[in-house]
């Protein structure tokens, strides 16, 4: 149930503020996202209706004067010449004013996961893409007309393989509607990139095309003109291997993997449990380095990595050297501008004691010869910076 933002390079993990008193949305698969050009807000249907700002979560009491209701999760898609956002889940299809939910009709489909809806600009036409289940090898094409679903099929009949978890969206610099990937029934992912003109579906033949993948976000992006996929999964439910660290532009014909900043899963250091951190003062900036990835508990494997953050991304600077060490001391003396990684446990479990001091110059380490004593790592060891004696303690 994290948050993240996406600058055109790196994904950023925020924490949102809470001015409101309302909390923030929980975590919750098959929620619905879109954007309000009105309000300048993100929509997401998770249970309740929430508006992101860039800053915070806001709760939006949603009136019910017709008592049925609200969407509590499903695909949503805004309607710009209705001014109105409709959501699909497994019962109903609905409309949203920004002040209240309206049942429209019937849903198309039984479950949330068997509907992608995108809203074709080219021709004003709301579409979804649904199916029955996973013996479908097609999907079907459904388009809202006066708050039904009316079923149609493209010119020539040809339709893109698969029958759920598409990655949709409407590409404005090229004025088509986008899929990418879904699920083949039973017989795996596909990584097949189709446009739809409004009257025909053409399958793409793309360059550097990613790996198959299922539930894959598929956007536009106004600043660069291309089309982003972040995310996805392989098998079935998804377990046979994640892939939310990869994500994907789109030009029309060539893909192309984003170098991020930011180069795992959550957008932040590997080392998730007691990394070594410290405040660069002058470089004005946060390092961190080592940690272990606690695959399991007393099973955890150290991290060698090193990472700084100046406050809006984490950016990885350097591997090696201190060896991987947890449960360690990083120093930054503001004075001197010194930064020093002293002693630490490493090798199998983050056990062994290794007591050799690190220099980090330029974005690099090189151990330091030292003629005195150094105290033996303990177990979180606090240490902090004493001014008056321009020391550390």
């Amino acid at each position: 149930n994290g948050t993240f933002e996406w600058d055109g390079h790196s994904w950023r993990k925020v924490l949102p503020a809470d001015p409101e008193g309302d909390g923030n949305p929980p975590g919750r698969e098959f929620a619905g996202m879109a954007f309000d050009p009105v309000l300048n807000l993100s929509i997401m249907v998770a249970t309740g209706t929430w508006g992101w700002d860039g800053y915070s979560w806001r709760l939006f009491a949603d009136a019910d004067p017709d008592g049925d209701g609200q969407p509590t999760s499903g695909k949503v898609a805004y309607d710009p010449d209705l001014d109105r956002f409709i959501a699909v889940d497994g019962s109903f299809t609905w409309e949203w004013d920004r002040s209240t939910w309206r049942q429209l009709g019937p849903s198309p489909v039984t479950n949330e996961y068997q509907v992608c809806l995108v809203y074709d600009r080219a021709s004003q036409e709301l579409l979804a893409l649904t199916s029955n289940g996973m013996g479908d090898t097609y999907p079907t094409m459904r388009r809202l007309v006066a708050g039904s679903w009316q079923t149609f099929a493209p010119d020539d009949g040809v339709l893109p393989r698969g029958w759920s978890d598409f990655g949709l969206a409407f590409d404005r610099t090229r004025d088509r509607v986008v899929l990418f990937g879904g699920r083949l029934g039973m017989g795996g992912d596909l990584n097949e990139t189709w446009e739809w003109d409004g009257a025909r579906w053409t399958k793409v033949v793309t360059t550097n095309t990613p790996v198959a993948r299922s539930s894959v976000g598929l956007a536009w992006d106004p600043v660069t003109g291309l089309l982003l996929a972040a995310g996805g999964g392989e098998g079935l439910y998804h377990n046979d291997r994640y892939k939310p660290d990869s994500t994907w532009v789109l030009d029309g014909t060539a893909w192309r993997q984003m170098t991020l900043d930011s180069m795992t899963t959550a957008g932040n250091p590997g080392g998730e449990l007691w990394p070594n951190t410290c405040y660069d003062a002058a470089e004005n900036r946060t390092i961190v380095y080592g940690g272990t990835h606690g695959e399991s508990a007393f099973a955890w494997v150290g991290s060698d990595e090193t990472w700084f953050s100046r406050g809006s991304t984490w950016r990885r600077v350097s591997d090696g050297s201190p060896g991987g060490l947890c449960f360690g001391t990083l120093l930054c003396n503001p004075d001197t501008g010194e930064v020093l990684m002293q002693s630490g446990r490493g090798g199998a479990d983050c056990w062994t004691v290794n007591t050799t001091t690190w220099s980090l110059t330029d974005d690099t380490w090189s151990e330091v010869a030292t003629d005195i004593t150094t105290p033996l790592p303990g177990f979180e060891d606090r240490v902090v910076y004493y001014p008056p004696l321009s020391t550390f303690v």
